[in-house]
Order: structure tokens, then sequence, then C-alpha cells
């Protein structure tokens, strides 16, 4: 009975992780996991995990394209000239 007990504390503690392993979040599951375990302990830092395992942050939905262009114009580059100074001198 004890160590059903100590199963059921070590998952409602590590929930959040659960809950981004199951949502099948491998971008935040890192960053879940580690608050979680870090910052678990405290009761505002499980809760920021929760949050964190539940948020779509940073994530399309389903069936959304992005169009990215990049126009590279000329690039000018200035070298600097190390032979003369101000003066004329080095």
């Amino acid at each position: 009975m004890r160590g059903l007990l100590v199963l059921v504390l070590i998952a409602a503690y590590l929930l959040p992780s659960i809950v981004a392993y199951i949502r099948r979040d491998r971008a935040n599951l890192g960053q879940v996991a580690v608050v979680n375990v870090a910052l678990g302990w405290t009761l505002i830092g499980w809760v920021v995990s929760l949050i964190m395992a539940f948020s779509n942050k940073g994530h399309l939905p389903s069936g959304t394209s992005v169009n990215v262009s990049i126009n590279q114009g000329d690039v000018t580059t200035h070298q600097p000239n190390y032979h003369d100074d101000e003066r004329g001198q080095l």
C-alpha cells in the first residue's frame, strides 16, 4: 500500500512532464521537464510547468502554412585600413 502511495505522489509531481509527453509536444518537453523537476517542489514551479505543458506557444495550428522569402541585397563591407592611422603613421 505504501509503494502505491509513493507511485501516485511521484506521478502527481511529474504530471506536467507526463502531460507534455502525452501531447507529443517534443519541442516543449525538455523545458517542461526541467522546470518540473527543478522547481516542481514549489507550488508555483509546478503550476508554471503544468501551464507550459498545456500551452501551444510556438506551434502553428494544423494545416497552417508559412511562406518566407529572404531578399539578399548588396552587402557592402568596410575593411579598415591598418596601414595608416589618422596622422598617416602606424
